[in-house]
């Protein structure tokens, strides 16, 4: 009897083995989609290669119709494109507007430095508030007694409201979203005044003017708003006025 080397069973006698044609099925609890998506991150020419998988990829679209993967990525790419055209929009809007503020803010500073009056001061920053910055509601406000003009309105300190007093005695010139109290007693007609702003104007230590600014919409003057404008206008004036005081 010949005893040869033994042999290794072929795949008949196993049938539980898996044939050439057959691929193995992967462990899924051996590696996780962050691993898939991590994998198909770092080889975006994976289903080049593999187009028969293609046709086995399942997605679904927000009409409930099942698409195909190159109609996913037009449509992502289009909910994208559309996302930074929106934000872009905000930008260039943005832009416009800082590039208005800049031009009014110049026109009202040369108008200002060009004044030889009191009351021509006063005149030009109404005219410019009310006619070039349209602003609804603007109120100028003195509390020095050598500053009064015929658009100016006096007002004594101790008719201040409790928080027009802290604004006064802040580090602080300019303020956003300002209380109800506080448009009651800046406006006249307080009624049509739904959010506001100020800004208080110094010579040295000591304030002398209020200019406060109003709108009838509540959400146009925010607390910690934007108050770059009304702290140039605070600084500007504090330098105008301080030869008439």
């Amino acid at each position: 009897m010949s005893h040869g080397p033994t042999t290794a069973k072929s795949t008949q006698d196993n049938p539980n083995s898996p044939t050439p044609s057959e691929p193995s099925r992967v462990n899924e609890n051996s590696i996780s989609e962050k691993h898939v998506a991590l994998y198909l991150q770092q080889h975006p020419e994976f289903f080049e290669k593999h187009l028969d998988l293609l046709l086995q990829v399942r997605l679904s679209h927000p009409s409930g119709r099942a698409i195909s993967l190159i109609e996913k990525q037009v449509h992502t790419f289009r909910e994208r494109n559309s996302n930074i055209r929106e934000r872009l929009n905000i930008l260039l809007g943005n832009a416009r507007d800082n590039d208005r503020l800049f031009e009014l803010s110049q026109r009202l500073t040369l108008a200002l430095i060009e004044c030889s009056e009191l009351g021509d001061i006063f005149d030009a920053l109404n005219y410019s508030l009310n006619q070039e910055f349209k602003v609804p509601h603007a109120a100028i406000w003195v509390l020095d007694k050598k500053l009064n003009s015929a658009t100016t309105q006096f007002l004594h300190t101790t008719e201040f409201q409790p928080a027009l007093n802290q604004r006064l005695n802040s580090s602080k010139t300019a303020f956003s979203g300002i209380s109800q109290p506080e448009i009651n007693a800046l406006f006249r007609q307080s009624e049509e005044v739904g959010s506001a702003a100020l800004c208080v104007v110094h010579h040295g230590s000591r304030p002398i003017a209020l200019i406060a600014v109003g709108h009838p919409d509540k959400e146009r003057y925010l607390p910690n708003g934007g108050t770059l404008f009304l702290r140039h206008l605070s600084e500007l004036l504090s330098r105008i006025l301080a030869r008439y005081v």
